[in-house]
């Protein structure tokens, strides 16, 4: 079965922290139908399931997180290309990439997402699609 699992977090975070809460509610979400097979389907077709995976996600927080006010694919600028899933409560982001298994990918979105937001509490989350063993 394929669920969330979180395999990294700052470990600084306070119990009451906003970050924290939502890791908590995705830990185990159950992802099953949506990467099951992905790496054995051609592009086109990874990229519609992987859409319908951001849209579990999404429905998901926001059922589960109210207080913020959930999007897909959002731009923070013309210049470049949008974030997967964001959301937002007054300062605090939250910024969910759903990427392969290359953590180049993920250094990249990190520093071009946050750097343009740099004046808000951000947290970072990054869903590693990864390949069936």
């Amino acid at each position: 079965m394929k669920k969330i699992k979180i395999k990294e977090k700052t470990d600084n975070l306070v119990n009451d922290n906003w970050f924290l809460s939502i890791l908590n509610t995705l830990d185990n979400l159950n992802c099953d139908r949506y990467v099951n097979g992905l790496t054995n389907l051609s592009q086109s077709e990874q990229k519609i399931k992987v859409e319908h995976l951001q849209n579990f996600i999404i429905d998901f927080l926001k059922t589960e997180h109210t207080d913020f006010i959930w999007k897909t694919e959002f731009k923070v600028s013309e210049k470049r290309d949008a974030i997967d899933i964001y959301g937002e409560r007054k300062n605090e982001i939250l910024i969910i990439e759903l990427d392969k298994w290359r953590a180049d990918q993920i250094a990249k979105k990190l520093i071009s997402r946050t750097a343009l937001l740099i004046d808000k509490k951000i947290g970072f989350i990054s869903f590693m699609l990864r390949r069936n063993r």
